[in-house]
């Protein structure tokens, strides 16, 4: 019995992409919006093309397959696949040259290897063994039992807590979306620090910040509470931290708690921004008491 791999659903129904058991397939500068399957052991590789769709924000295309199915595809060369969400926990997937993922539902798959300018976004990540990410590449996830990640030479978007057993870092940027005091990468077992220049940068969302006001009123932000876990260090990376002074709601005030050497930061003394509709408000208050005076005079 053959199982799919991969499904889409459109409103524009063309022909399938089909790889049978056990074949390897390679289809070039493909524009589709309609089924792609593969079956028992396929593998598939897609270059120039571009995958499902994203009309109004929202992807057409979805994944799904047993998890008896053991498959394989590659994105390369410009391709980029749109997707609902991909629960293959036997699958693996590889993006290269300038290739990407989008998804707007989670991700449960083997292994994702991207290198060479790639782009992967999704809400979060289960892999059963190795997530890498190198050369150049731009990714936004937040990792939930990830084996073994690895972001080399790249940027990594994490949003609340990133689960990992290990890691190897060098010559990243690391951007953290707080949505509460506890969020950071966490590291079962170590994480390995290996040299070039780790650049922490914090976003601050209005939930961490409530929660932080309806506290102590500060919060100190240090590398030590955001990359958690047995840190072997390599060949002497440089290690550099910024925090954000506000996120459009609030405004806060940033002190350097680290000596001067820019990686601890204290935020505090928040401030909610007033609406244009407030500032609007209260100029024409002021105009309104200006008339009345000149009138009175």
């Amino acid at each position: 019995m053959a199982f799919a791999l991969l499904l889409s659903f459109s409103t524009v129904q063309a022909k399938n992409f089909i790889a049978g058991s056990g074949e390897t397939k390679t289809f070039t500068n493909e524009v589709e919006e309609s089924g792609i399957i593969a079956m028992n052991n396929a593998t598939m590789y897609f270059k120039n093309s571009s995958l499902g769709s994203s009309s109004g924000g929202r992807f057409t295309s979805s994944i799904a397959t047993p998890l008896t199915v053991l498959s394989a595809l590659h994105l390369q060369n410009n391709t980029t696949l749109y997707t609902v969400g991909i629960g293959a926990r036997n699958l693996d997937l590889e993006l290269n040259e300038l290739s990407a993922l989008y998804s707007d539902g989670a991700m449960n798959i083997r292994s994702l290897d991207m290198y060479n300018q790639c782009r992967f976004i999704a809400p979060s990540v289960s892999t059963l063994e190795t997530l890498s990410i190198r050369g150049n590449s731009y990714a936004k996830f937040t990792a939930n039992g990830v084996g073994h990640l690895e972001v080399r030479d790249s940027i990594w978007v994490t949003t609340g807590k990133s689960m990992v057993d290990s890691a190897y870092i060098r010559n990243v940027t690391i951007e953290f979306i707080m949505n509460s005091a506890t969020d950071g990468v966490y590291a079962s077992d170590k994480i390995t620090i290996d040299g070039g220049e780790v650049y922490l940068n914090y976003n601050l969302t209005n939930e961490f910040i409530e929660s932080i006001m309806a506290g102590d009123g500060y919060f100190d932000i240090f590398r030590s509470n955001t990359i958690v876990g047995s840190i072997q260090i390599l060949n002497t990376p440089s290690f550099r931290s910024s925090v954000a002074d506000t996120n459009g709601t609030y405004s806060w005030t940033v002190t350097d708690i680290s000596g001067g050497y820019g990686v601890d930061f204290r935020v505090s003394d928040f401030v909610l921004i007033p609406e244009p509709s407030t500032y609007a408000a209260i100029f024409g208050f002021i105009a309104l008491v200006w008339v009345a005076y000149k009138r009175r005079k």
